[in-house]
């Protein structure tokens, strides 16, 4: 994987659901970052990254992941399956201020 300084990196916001566990139930994520390194999504070509998220009950995410874009499976989620959940982190996403940076 390249090196961290060679990833663009975003800001993270929505929610972590567990399943199972002590934990067990749905928690806002407090902040995080993401690093992203390939190309965009064209031609079916792959992103890697890693994730680190800290939620607001204290439950810390953090490993490797690799995307492949699928534009049906995201219409089907975000306008079939889930358009209430996919609007409120819409919203929630609107309402938060922009980073000022350093």
């Amino acid at each position: 994987m390249p090196r961290p300084d060679d990833a663009r990196q975003g800001a993270v916001c929505g929610f972590y659901l567990q399943r199972q566990g002590p934990l067990a139930g749905l928690t806002r994520l407090a902040a995080g970052t993401i690093q992203i390194t390939g190309s965009p999504f064209d031609g079916g070509k792959l992103r890697i990254g890693r994730f680190e998220m800290a939620c607001a009950d204290g439950t810390l995410l953090k490993g490797r992941f690799t995307a492949r874009q699928n534009h049906l499976e995201m219409r089907t989620f975000e306008e079939d399956l889930y358009p209430a959940d996919v609007q409120a982190l819409i919203d929630e996403s609107d309402a938060q201020p922009a980073d000022p940076g350093p």
